[in-house]
């Protein structure tokens, strides 16, 4: 047995949990605790509470005090009113205080005309209905709003909305902002063909009432809700010193235009491609609580959400303030060149984008002011949308495993391929787990072209005769088809190395002119530079590759998130034509294409979500991780988990796969680990199948003996119940408990094993 094999057989035993029926309707599922006694810590429990206290989890608060605004409605008339909210304006200003009647709570932006905690630009930022950031005639960025000093305001008024004129003289621009009043929700949107530029500067960005729901320092308990990755909240604390704000482009960068920096450096010997970006803003929502289960808002943005971002400000950064908005960019800074060598400045774009922004503020209280009911909230809207609809429940809950077949391999004369696993030997594999009980199996061939995954040229359609025939690859299919699961094709349809592709054909241009392209800082590797394809190239790669295997599925990479605009004459695409583009031509598939971190308007068209965060970027100042996203999706789009055996697997992961519904995914091959040396995919540390088949196992028993109890039901609730414990509430009465401490945890009458879950309700 190899040192791989022990070592997972080992781990699968502290998988191998035992199994505890107690009353009816309760399924028990511990880790194995056989050197503890049950209540007895170990000497792993500082470890473990440093863990649950870190930001990569949700954290527990005994209770939630109601918020005491700091806000009155005196000096302000009211303007609109509805049955749950009125809006009051104070006159020659743009300063709004609204009132939530069901509650008596008011909202607000600067406190009073002079505050003590922020200097003048600031307090005209925080006081505004509106601002904005342009670019002067030397290209540096100034900020202006509806409260600048010479600003001009006009007023008109209706019973039910109103539009406030803004003229800034000086710095040249007018436009108008809409404000409108229904039930629950207030929205402000640039009135369509009100924006003028008459002066020299140049707009860069737009956004709403900057500081609504802001507070000073940890005054109000409450917390930022930020869709990073899963989703983030940000605790409203005492300021510190931090170096940035959040802030992120909804759906990720747009590599056409946007600086593709490194993600940060490691001060170390060795290279930066041991870094990973961030995750990025994967939804066009953000939230506000002051007081948790009493006073909320919730923004979404409702249009030209491809130019949108969102930025979150803790306190400490600049002012003591915390603060969030939502900005569209009307013009980016980009590197304009001045000579062939590639030298350039930077520069503001000349032509301003088209967009009519939009942004809803819905107002909460009560129960629904949290993180969990913004997310039902939002799913609802999705529903009403046809963004989202319903999945039908599953036998048996699936896993994902993707196979490698061959890879490109460097050696000292020519490149080789090398073979890591052929069709019969990934049909032995799929029948081998399927033996072991695993009938859902999602099979997912990689490198199956010929030349290997990044040795293929691009459009390659034709599989690799070393690895077996066409029949063979539909024999497999018809396997894993048989016990239920599915065969997919892998392509990397978004990304490309040199050797695949004509750059002068293939490769997008951003607008520097230069080819938009993703460097690893690591000249060591065989590739480092990932180049971004054109949107045209893409739409007939994808249209070949159904034509060649009309029978087959496929999994798609690089195209689910941070759609790039194309810049090359003849081939010019917006960021928004890209995402529409992409969008048609998954949906015209009918449900063949799974992808990896499908945006939002991916959703109503693809049948897996793979890849799904399961945490935050992890800033020093997110102080929890939410399932936000999962809460969103589950029960409409099957998701899954990173592949566990390249760095996510831990004790503490697989039980987070369970909280968060996620699916188990591996990556394997039947060759050794080592034969992925000197090969782009050598950073696949640990991927023989013989090294991992107990382990997948004993981890999708251990997994599905959990969600298989609410396959196909709809999250109600995510909510952290004690200490390391949270209690995750589905459709049908049933509530999944997962105990990440070294204790076993008592909490709403039942008792959560240490290290494990407990599914309480349905049928077990």
């Amino acid at each position: 047995m190899s040192f791989h094999s022990k070592l997972t057989k080992g781990i699968g035993c502290v998988l191998a949990a035992a199994i505890a029926v107690g009353a009816a309707g309760y399924l028990i599922y511990a880790a194995n605790r056989t050197a503890q006694k049950s209540g007895q810590e170990t000497p792993a429990s500082f470890a473990d509470r440093s863990e649950i206290h870190s930001g990569r989890h949700a954290q527990f608060a005994a209770s939630s005090e109601p918020a005491r605004s700091p806000y009155t409605v005196e000096g302000f008339t009211l303007r609109l009113a509805s049955n749950t909210l009125q809006v009051w304006v104070r006159e020659n200003t743009s300063q709004l205080r609204i009132v939530d009647r069901r509650s008596g709570y008011v909202w607000g932006l600067a406190a009073d005309e002079k505050p003590d905690t922020l200097n003048k630009s600031w307090y005209e930022l925080a006081s505004s209905l509106c601002a904005i950031e342009y670019f002067d005639e030397k290209d540096a960025v100034k900020r202006a709003s509806s409260e600048t000093a010479n600003a001009k305001l006009r007023y008109d008024w209706g019973e039910d909305s109103f539009v406030c004129k803004v003229d800034l003289p000086k710095q040249g621009f007018r436009f108008s902002v809409g404000v409108a009043l229904q039930g629950d929700t207030l929205s402000c949107r640039i009135v369509d063909g009100s924006l003028e530029e008459y002066g020299k500067n140049k707009l860069k960005s737009l956004c709403f009432l900057p500081f609504l729901g802001s507070t000073y320092s940890d005054d109000i308990s409450g917390y930022f809700f930020v869709p990073d990755g899963c989703g983030a909240l940000i605790r409203f604390q005492k300021p510190s010193a931090y170096n940035a704000a959040l802030e992120g482009r909804v759906f990720g960068e747009d590599a056409g235009i946007d600086p593709l920096a490194s993600p940060g450096n490691l001060l170390a010997s060795r290279g930066n491609d041991y870094l990973v970006p961030e995750n990025g803003m994967t939804l066009p929502v953000y939230g506000i609580v002051h007081g948790e289960g009493h006073n909320g808002i919730f923004a979404m943005i409702r249009s030209d959400v491809e130019q949108a971002s969102i930025s979150a400000n803790p306190a400490g950064l600049t002012t003591d303030h915390n603060w969030i908005t939502a900005q569209f960019a009307y013009r980016s800074a980009y590197l304009k060149p001045v000579n062939k060598a590639g030298a350039g400045v930077y520069t503001a774009q000349e032509t301003m984008n088209v967009l009519q922004p939009a942004v809803d503020f819905v107002f909460l209280t009560g129960e629904d002011a949290d993180y969990s009911s913004m997310a039902v909230y939002y799913r609802n809207r999705l529903v009403a949308d046809g963004l989202l609809s319903r999945g039908e429940a599953q036998g048996e809950i699936p896993l994902w495993l993707s196979v490698l077949g061959a890879e490109i391999k460097e050696s000292v004369l020519y490149n080789t391929t090398q073979v890591l696993t052929s069709v019969e030997e990934a049909q032995s594999i799929t029948q081998r787990l399927q033996g072991a009980g695993i009938g859902n199996l999602h099979a997912c061939y990689y490198g199956w072209e010929k030349g290997g995954v990044n040795g293929a040229k691009y459009g390659e359609v034709r599989l690799d005769g070393r690895l077996g025939s066409a029949a063979a690859l539909h024999s497999w299919a018809e396997s894993v088809a048989q016990s239920g699961g599915r065969l997919s094709l892998y392509r990397n349809l978004g990304q490309a190395n040199e050797d695949q592709i004509s750059l002068r054909r293939d490769a997008a241009l951003n607008i520097s002119s230069a080819y938009t392209r993703y460097t690893v800082d690591n000249s060591a590797l065989l590739y480092p530079d990932a180049y971004v394809i054109r949107t045209d190239k893409i739409l007939k790669n994808y249209e070949s590759l159904c034509e060649k295997w009309p029978e087959l599925h496929f999994s798609l990479d690089n195209i689910g998130k941070s759609p790039a605009s194309n810049y090359g004459k003849g081939a010019e695409y917006t960021r928004l034509e890209t995402m529409e583009l992409l969008r048609d031509m998954v949906k015209k598939s009918e449900n063949k294409a799974s992808l990896f971190q499908p945006a939002m308007y991916y959703w109503d068209a693809v049948s897996e979500y793979l890849d799904i965060s399961m945490s935050s970027s992890q800033y020093l100042f997110e102080t929890d991780t939410v399932p936000f996203l999962q809460i969103v999706l589950k029960g409409y789009v099957d998701y899954y988990a990173p592949y566990i055996n390249l760095g996510f697997y831990s004790q503490n992961a697989v039980l987070k796969m369970v909280e968060f519904g996620a699916y188990p995914a591996y990556i394997v091959a039947e060759a050794e680990s080592h034969k992925l040396e000197k090969t782009p995919l050598e950073n696949m540390f640990s991927v023989n199948f013989g090294d991992w088949e107990e382990h997948i196992a004993g981890t999708y028993a251990y997994v599905s003996r959990a969600l298989l109890a609410v396959e196909g039901k709809e999250i109600t609730e995510h909510r952290m119940v004690a200490e390391g414990v949270a209690r995750v509430s589905y459709s049908g009465n049933i509530s999944i408990y997962v105990n990440y401490n070294n204790t076993d945890a008592a909490t709403d009458g039942v008792v959560v094993p240490a290290g494990g879950y407990l599914v309480k309700g349905g049928s077990q």
